[in-house]
């Protein structure tokens, strides 16, 4: 388990759903106050009939990814994120609401667990308060 202070948290913009960009040095760190970014495997029991009534096998058809993280608001910190929420374009210091969703890859790095990564690809701002 992994101490609270050495937990970081970057993110870099997708210019494809889910795929993150080759050697991109575009990775920003996020400020965070607090974080509840977990991936739970999903399965399906399998339905093969067997005379010892055993379970054959639970295949892992996906992964269920939810989360977020709290943060103390800053100018211009978080410009990317807020853009993303509205599915919009910054213009002179007024983001325009649009249609546009835009997805991103965020590492969930343990710096005291020799520097392990979790990637989350795919992560689209659902919501922001």
């Amino acid at each position: 388990m992994s101490e609270a202070n050495q937990v970081s948290l970057r993110y870099v913009a997708e210019t494809s759903y889910g795929s993150t960009p080759a050697g991109s040095g575009d990775w920003v760190e996020l400020r965070f106050t607090g974080e509840t970014l977990e991936a739970a495997p999903r399965t399906v029991v399998s339905n093969e009939i067997r005379s010892d009534r055993m379970i054959s096998d639970m295949p892992k058809v996906g992964l269920d990814v939810q989360g977020g993280f709290d943060f103390e608001f800053s100018n211009s910190d978080f410009d990317d994120l807020i853009e993303a929420a509205m599915c919009g374009t910054w213009s002179t210091n007024v983001v325009n609401i649009g249609t546009t969703d835009r997805s991103f890859t965020i590492e969930k790095g343990f710096e005291d667990l020799s520097s392990t990564i979790i990637a989350f690809r795919g992560m689209r701002v659902g919501e922001m308060s």
